[in-house]
C-alpha cells in the first residue's frame, strides 16, 4: 500500500478514492452507531444519542441530571423562622422567608433623618432630588420618616406583590408621593397610582401628593401641610 493510499476508518480496507472515509454504507453505519452509542449518566443504560454530545437517554433522565441540588434550610434574617427556598428560582439566593420580612428589613435600613450607611454611598442617598429634600426636611420630626417605604399588598392588587411609597410615616400612617410629569400626563401611570392610592386608603393610610415643582419651590409650605396631618 502506498503512503498516499487511504483506508476505510471502520474496516481498514483500501479506499478506491482518496476523498472518501468509508468503503461503503455498511461501514459508515457501523462507525456512526459506535460513535453515537453512549452510556446514560443517570441510569447507566446504553443508548444511541442524537449527536456526540448526548449525555442522557430520555427526557426523564435529562430532567434528573440537570436538576439543581436541593437548597438546605436556612433562617430568615428578619423573623428567625426556618424555611427551605426553592432551588430553581431566585428564592435560592434569598435571605428572607417572605416579601413581608424583606419589606420590613428594607424599610428599617431606609429610615432616618439623613442618608447614612448603605444609602450614603449614592448621591442624595439614592433618591431623586425633590424626594431627598422632602425626606431630609421631615427628619426633624421625632417620629421616624422612611424614604422608599415598601408596601406589600400580597396579591390584593392585581399584578402587584409590592410597591414603594416615596416618603412614609408608618406610625402616623401618612404616605407622601412626590410626582413628576409622568404621573400627570401618562394615562397608564395615573390609573396605576389611583389603584395603589385606593388600596392604601382602604388600609387606613392618608395619601398626600405633591409635584416636584411644589417641593422645589415651596418646601416649607409642603412640610407644614404634611406635619399638620400628624397627631404627634
Amino acid at each position: 500500500m502506498s503512503p498516499s493510499e487511504r483506508l476505510c476508518i471502520w474496516c481498514k480496507t483500501p479506499l478506491p478514492k482518496a476523498n472518501r472515509l468509508y468503503c461503503g454504507h455498511i461501514c459508515q453505519q457501523n462507525w456512526t452507531t459506535e460513535r453515537l452509542t453512549k452510556t446514560c449518566l443517570v441510569c447507566g443504560e446504553p443508548f444511541r444519542g442524537q449527536n456526540s454530545q448526548a449525555k442522557y437517554c430520555s427526557r426523564t433522565c435529562t430532567y434528573v441530571g440537570k436538576r439543581k441540588p436541593p437548597v438546605p434550610p436556612r433562617r430568615c434574617e428578619e423573623c428567625g423562622k426556618e424555611y427551605t427556598p426553592k432551588a430553581w428560582s431566585a428564592e435560592a439566593r434569598s435571605r428572607f422567608c417572605s416579601n413581608g420580612c424583606k419589606a420590613r428589613q428594607t424599610n428599617r435600613g431606609r429610615a432616618g433623618k439623613v442618608a447614612t450607611g448603605h444609602w450614603a454611598k449614592f448621591e442624595h442617598g439614592g433618591l431623586p432630588h425633590p424626594q431627598f429634600l422632602l425626606w431630609q426636611a421631615l427628619g426633624a420630626n421625632p417620629v421616624g420618616w422612611y424614604a422608599q417605604f415598601w408596601m406589600t399588598p400580597l396579591g390584593e392588587i392585581p399584578g402587584r406583590m409590592s410597591f414603594t411609597v416615596d416618603v412614609a410615616n408608618p406610625v402616623e400612617k401618612i404616605a407622601v408621593e412626590v410626582d413628576g410629569l409622568s404621573h400627570t400626563y401618562n394615562a397608564t401611570t395615573v390609573v396605576r397610582d389611583r389603584h395603589l392610592e385606593d388600596w392604601m386608603v382602604g388600609q387606613g393610610w392618608t395619601v398626600l401628593r405633591f409635584s416636584n415643582r411644589e417641593v422645589l419651590d415651596g418646601l416649607p409650605s409642603v412640610v407644614t401641610a404634611i406635619r399638620s396631618r400628624c397627631t404627634t
